[in-house]
Protein backbone atom coordinates (compact mmCIF):
# COMPACT_ATOMS: atom_id res chain seq x y z
CA UNK A 1 0.00 0.00 0.00
CA UNK A 2 1.31 3.51 -0.95
CA UNK A 3 0.92 6.58 0.59
CA UNK A 4 0.93 9.61 -1.70
CA UNK A 5 1.11 13.24 -0.93
CA UNK A 6 -1.94 15.30 -2.37
CA UNK A 7 -0.84 19.27 -2.90
CA UNK A 8 -2.30 21.99 -4.74
CA UNK A 9 -2.58 26.05 -3.94
CA UNK A 10 -5.66 24.70 -2.02
CA UNK A 11 -4.25 22.48 0.29
CA UNK A 12 -2.26 19.64 1.10
CA UNK A 13 -3.52 16.15 2.08
CA UNK A 14 -2.56 12.43 1.82
CA UNK A 15 -4.18 9.32 -0.16
CA UNK A 16 -3.74 5.80 0.70
CA UNK A 17 -3.22 3.48 -2.56
CA UNK A 18 -2.48 3.51 -6.19
CA UNK A 19 -0.85 6.61 -6.82
CA UNK A 20 -1.97 6.20 -10.73
CA UNK A 21 -4.99 4.67 -9.69
CA UNK A 22 -8.47 6.26 -10.36
CA UNK A 23 -9.05 7.12 -6.96
CA UNK A 24 -5.92 9.09 -6.42
CA UNK A 25 -7.23 11.06 -9.44
CA UNK A 26 -10.31 11.89 -8.16
CA UNK A 27 -8.68 13.11 -4.86
CA UNK A 28 -6.79 15.39 -6.44
CA UNK A 29 -9.48 16.53 -8.65
CA UNK A 30 -11.38 17.20 -5.43
CA UNK A 31 -8.73 19.08 -4.10
CA UNK A 32 -8.25 21.63 -6.99
CA UNK A 33 -11.89 21.81 -7.16
CA UNK A 34 -12.51 23.33 -3.91
CA UNK A 35 -11.31 26.72 -4.92
CA UNK A 36 -14.51 26.51 -7.46
CA UNK A 37 -16.37 25.51 -4.49
CA UNK A 38 -15.59 28.86 -2.44
CA UNK A 39 -16.13 30.70 -5.45
CA UNK A 40 -19.80 29.68 -5.96
CA UNK A 41 -20.63 29.45 -1.97
CA UNK A 42 -18.44 32.30 -1.05
CA UNK A 43 -19.25 33.33 2.92
CA UNK A 44 -21.42 30.24 3.59
CA UNK A 45 -18.56 27.77 2.49
CA UNK A 46 -17.52 27.20 6.26
CA UNK A 47 -13.59 26.65 6.43
CA UNK A 48 -13.92 23.50 7.88
CA UNK A 49 -15.78 22.17 5.44
CA UNK A 50 -13.79 23.32 2.49
CA UNK A 51 -11.24 21.81 3.78
CA UNK A 52 -12.31 18.65 4.94
CA UNK A 53 -13.65 18.25 0.97
CA UNK A 54 -9.83 19.43 -0.57
CA UNK A 55 -8.16 16.59 1.79
CA UNK A 56 -10.81 13.85 2.90
CA UNK A 57 -13.20 13.12 0.03
CA UNK A 58 -14.13 9.91 1.38
CA UNK A 59 -14.68 10.69 5.34
CA UNK A 60 -18.19 10.55 5.92
CA UNK A 61 -17.89 13.90 7.87
CA UNK A 62 -16.19 15.43 4.86
CA UNK A 63 -19.39 14.23 2.88
CA UNK A 64 -22.17 15.05 5.36
CA UNK A 65 -20.79 18.84 5.86
CA UNK A 66 -20.25 19.08 2.05
CA UNK A 67 -24.10 18.20 1.10
CA UNK A 68 -25.21 19.77 4.00
CA UNK A 69 -23.70 23.21 3.11
CA UNK A 70 -24.44 22.97 -0.12
CA UNK A 71 -28.47 21.67 -0.04
CA UNK A 72 -28.54 24.66 2.19
CA UNK A 73 -27.38 27.22 0.34
CA UNK A 74 -28.84 25.78 -3.21
CA UNK A 75 -32.37 25.39 -1.55
CA UNK A 76 -32.48 28.72 0.35
CA UNK A 77 -32.30 30.31 -3.53
CA UNK A 78 -36.17 28.82 -3.80
CA UNK A 79 -37.24 29.33 -0.09
CA UNK A 80 -36.55 25.50 0.29
CA UNK A 81 -35.04 24.62 3.49
CA UNK A 82 -33.42 21.11 3.02
CA UNK A 83 -32.13 18.86 6.40
CA UNK A 84 -28.78 16.48 5.10
CA UNK A 85 -28.66 13.82 8.21
CA UNK A 86 -25.15 12.49 8.95
CA UNK A 87 -23.67 10.37 6.44
CA UNK A 88 -24.34 6.70 7.64
CA UNK A 89 -21.62 5.30 5.43
CA UNK A 90 -18.37 4.33 6.99
CA UNK A 91 -15.22 6.17 5.36
CA UNK A 92 -14.28 1.95 3.75
CA UNK A 93 -17.92 1.47 2.44
CA UNK A 94 -17.37 5.26 0.77
CA UNK A 95 -13.87 4.50 -0.86
CA UNK A 96 -15.19 1.08 -2.35
CA UNK A 97 -15.21 1.77 -5.77
CA UNK A 98 -18.71 0.46 -7.61
CA UNK A 99 -18.26 -2.14 -10.86
CA UNK A 100 -18.72 -1.20 -14.55
CA UNK A 101 -20.53 -4.02 -16.80
CA UNK A 102 -17.05 -5.44 -17.44
CA UNK A 103 -15.96 -5.58 -14.27
CA UNK A 104 -13.22 -2.65 -13.91
CA UNK A 105 -13.90 -0.61 -11.08
CA UNK A 106 -15.22 2.61 -11.32
CA UNK A 107 -14.32 5.47 -8.96
CA UNK A 108 -17.64 6.71 -6.93
CA UNK A 109 -18.59 9.51 -4.71
CA UNK A 110 -22.11 9.96 -2.42
CA UNK A 111 -24.79 12.11 -3.07
CA UNK A 112 -27.31 12.59 -0.46
CA UNK A 113 -31.13 12.79 -2.56
CA UNK A 114 -33.52 14.42 -0.06
CA UNK A 115 -37.40 13.72 -0.25
CA UNK A 116 -37.93 17.64 -1.39
CA UNK A 117 -35.88 16.74 -4.58
CA UNK A 118 -37.19 13.53 -5.65
CA UNK A 119 -40.29 12.94 -8.32
CA UNK A 120 -41.70 15.47 -10.10
CA UNK A 121 -41.52 17.86 -7.54
CA UNK A 122 -37.93 17.00 -7.53
CA UNK A 123 -37.55 17.69 -10.72
CA UNK A 124 -39.50 20.90 -10.62
CA UNK A 125 -37.60 22.64 -7.89
CA UNK A 126 -34.34 21.53 -9.29
CA UNK A 127 -35.27 23.46 -12.26
CA UNK A 128 -35.92 26.52 -9.97
CA UNK A 129 -32.51 25.66 -8.38
CA UNK A 130 -30.48 25.28 -11.13
CA UNK A 131 -31.95 27.59 -13.96
CA UNK A 132 -29.59 27.04 -16.10
CA UNK A 133 -30.51 23.81 -17.07
CA UNK A 134 -33.30 25.26 -18.48
CA UNK A 135 -34.75 22.04 -19.98
CA UNK A 136 -38.41 21.03 -20.37
CA UNK A 137 -37.73 17.55 -18.10
CA UNK A 138 -37.30 20.06 -15.04
CA UNK A 139 -40.09 22.44 -15.75
CA UNK A 140 -43.74 22.82 -14.09
CA UNK A 141 -45.16 20.44 -16.88
CA UNK A 142 -42.45 18.08 -16.60
CA UNK A 143 -43.61 14.40 -17.92
CA UNK A 144 -40.70 12.35 -16.46
CA UNK A 145 -41.55 10.14 -13.99
CA UNK A 146 -39.62 7.53 -11.78
CA UNK A 147 -39.38 3.85 -13.16
CA UNK A 148 -40.93 0.88 -10.44
CA UNK A 149 -37.72 0.07 -9.99
CA UNK A 150 -36.23 3.10 -8.57
CA UNK A 151 -35.03 4.18 -5.49
CA UNK A 152 -38.05 5.35 -3.46
CA UNK A 153 -36.63 6.26 -0.13
CA UNK A 154 -33.49 8.47 -1.55
CA UNK A 155 -30.92 9.97 1.44
CA UNK A 156 -27.69 9.02 0.97
CA UNK A 157 -26.58 7.06 -2.39
CA UNK A 158 -23.51 5.89 -4.11
CA UNK A 159 -22.93 7.30 -7.71
CA UNK A 160 -20.34 6.76 -10.35
CA UNK A 161 -17.82 10.09 -10.27
CA UNK A 162 -16.66 10.09 -13.98
CA UNK A 163 -17.47 12.44 -16.54
CA UNK A 164 -17.49 10.06 -19.41
CA UNK A 165 -20.32 7.63 -18.80
CA UNK A 166 -19.19 4.19 -17.55
CA UNK A 167 -20.68 1.32 -19.29
CA UNK A 168 -20.92 1.97 -22.72
CA UNK A 169 -22.14 0.47 -25.91
CA UNK A 170 -24.41 -1.21 -23.59
CA UNK A 171 -28.09 -1.60 -24.72
CA UNK A 172 -30.95 -1.44 -21.66
CA UNK A 173 -30.99 -5.30 -21.29
CA UNK A 174 -27.48 -5.39 -20.35
CA UNK A 175 -27.87 -2.37 -17.68
CA UNK A 176 -31.13 -4.23 -16.57
CA UNK A 177 -29.07 -7.38 -15.93
CA UNK A 178 -26.02 -5.45 -14.14
CA UNK A 179 -27.95 -3.91 -11.48
CA UNK A 180 -29.52 -7.13 -11.08
CA UNK A 181 -26.44 -8.20 -10.82
CA UNK A 182 -24.79 -6.27 -8.34
CA UNK A 183 -28.06 -4.91 -6.63
CA UNK A 184 -27.84 -1.50 -7.50
CA UNK A 185 -30.51 1.00 -7.81
CA UNK A 186 -31.49 2.21 -11.15
CA UNK A 187 -30.39 6.21 -11.29
CA UNK A 188 -32.96 8.69 -11.81
CA UNK A 189 -32.79 11.64 -13.56
CA UNK A 190 -32.78 13.87 -9.82
CA UNK A 191 -30.17 11.84 -8.61
CA UNK A 192 -27.81 12.79 -12.26
CA UNK A 193 -28.80 16.14 -11.68
CA UNK A 194 -27.31 16.32 -8.18
CA UNK A 195 -24.31 14.50 -8.41
CA UNK A 196 -24.02 16.63 -11.97
CA UNK A 197 -24.39 19.49 -9.94
CA UNK A 198 -21.56 18.73 -7.28
CA UNK A 199 -19.52 17.44 -9.63
CA UNK A 200 -19.14 20.84 -11.23
CA UNK A 201 -18.54 22.42 -7.98
CA UNK A 202 -15.29 19.79 -7.27
CA UNK A 203 -14.18 19.42 -10.63
CA UNK A 204 -15.52 22.26 -13.26
CA UNK A 205 -17.60 19.84 -15.03
CA UNK A 206 -20.71 18.32 -14.91
CA UNK A 207 -21.54 14.25 -15.84
CA UNK A 208 -21.51 13.54 -19.67
CA UNK A 209 -20.05 17.03 -20.57
CA UNK A 210 -19.11 16.39 -23.75
CA UNK A 211 -19.23 13.52 -25.66
CA UNK A 212 -21.56 11.08 -23.76
CA UNK A 213 -25.20 10.34 -23.02
CA UNK A 214 -25.97 8.27 -20.03
CA UNK A 215 -29.28 5.95 -19.93
CA UNK A 216 -31.44 6.35 -16.91
CA UNK A 217 -33.14 3.47 -16.39
CA UNK A 218 -35.09 4.93 -13.11
CA UNK A 219 -36.91 7.61 -14.80
CA UNK A 220 -39.12 7.13 -18.29
CA UNK A 221 -41.30 9.47 -20.09
CA UNK A 222 -44.30 7.44 -21.54
CA UNK A 223 -42.48 4.12 -22.48
CA UNK A 224 -39.28 5.34 -23.03
CA UNK A 225 -35.61 5.50 -20.52
CA UNK A 226 -34.51 8.56 -20.91
CA UNK A 227 -30.82 9.21 -21.33
CA UNK A 228 -29.25 12.31 -20.61
CA UNK A 229 -25.85 14.85 -20.89
CA UNK A 230 -24.53 18.06 -19.95
CA UNK A 231 -23.66 21.14 -21.70
CA UNK A 232 -20.48 22.96 -20.68
CA UNK A 233 -22.38 26.13 -19.80
CA UNK A 234 -24.78 24.19 -17.38
CA UNK A 235 -27.94 23.03 -19.81
CA UNK A 236 -29.23 19.93 -19.33
CA UNK A 237 -30.51 17.43 -22.43
CA UNK A 238 -32.55 14.88 -21.96
CA UNK A 239 -34.00 12.18 -24.45
CA UNK A 240 -36.24 9.40 -24.59
CA UNK A 241 -35.89 7.90 -27.95
CA UNK A 242 -33.45 5.56 -28.09
CA UNK A 243 -35.21 2.49 -27.83
CA UNK A 244 -34.18 -0.75 -25.50
CA UNK A 245 -32.04 -1.86 -28.24
CA UNK A 246 -29.82 1.65 -28.91
CA UNK A 247 -26.78 1.41 -28.20
CA UNK A 248 -23.07 2.99 -29.29
CA UNK A 249 -19.67 3.51 -28.20
CA UNK A 250 -20.91 7.18 -26.94
CA UNK A 251 -23.79 5.99 -24.67
CA UNK A 252 -23.64 4.58 -21.30
CA UNK A 253 -25.75 4.16 -18.25
CA UNK A 254 -25.36 5.00 -14.38
CA UNK A 255 -26.77 3.27 -10.99
CA UNK A 256 -27.17 4.26 -7.62
CA UNK A 257 -25.70 1.88 -4.89
CA UNK A 258 -27.56 2.21 -1.40
CA UNK A 259 -25.87 1.55 1.73
CA UNK A 260 -25.63 -2.65 2.67
CA UNK A 261 -27.90 -3.51 5.76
Amino acid sequence: MTMRHIESKEGLGEFVGDPNGDKAKLAITLIEGARKWRETFGDISLPSVTASVEVKPFSPEAVTNYWRTKLQADGKRIGLSISVPDCSWTEAEIRKPMVDVKGNEVPSMLVYVPQELMGKEGLVRLGQMYPKMNNWSVQEDTSVQNSPDANKKGGWVKVEAIVDAPNLNTTQEDLEQHAKDKKYFAQTLNTFILASQANKDLTGRYLDEGSTWSRLLGSRRASGVVHADFGSGGYLFVGWGLGPQGHGSGIGGRFEEVKKA
